[in-house]
């Protein structure tokens, strides 16, 4: 069994929901921080510090509004294993 990282997690969950948002309508609304922590199960903390830490390594780009912006797919899909 493979158990996969914090960093990992997030980013499979970002790579799926980025597919997702292609294909979906645009109306489809973007998971908040805590819900996307949730989702995970993370804690909300654990959760906007992964976040912050794939914005500061410029893999992704967190605006203070929704919704989170892929900013380096190669980097997501090398995390994603």
């Amino acid at each position: 069994m493979l158990i996969k990282s914090t960093r990992e997690c997030m980013a499979s969950f970002l790579l799926e929901m980025t597919g997702r948002a292609l294909a979906s309508t645009p109306s489809s609304r973007p998971m908040s921080r805590p819900d996307i922590a949730d989702y995970l199960g993370l804690t909300i903390e654990i959760g906007s510090r992964t976040l912050a830490l794939l914005a500061s390594a410029a893999t992704i780009e967190v605006p203070t509004s929704l919704p989170i912006v892929s900013r380096n797919w190669s980097a997501l899909t090398r995390l994603n294993g």
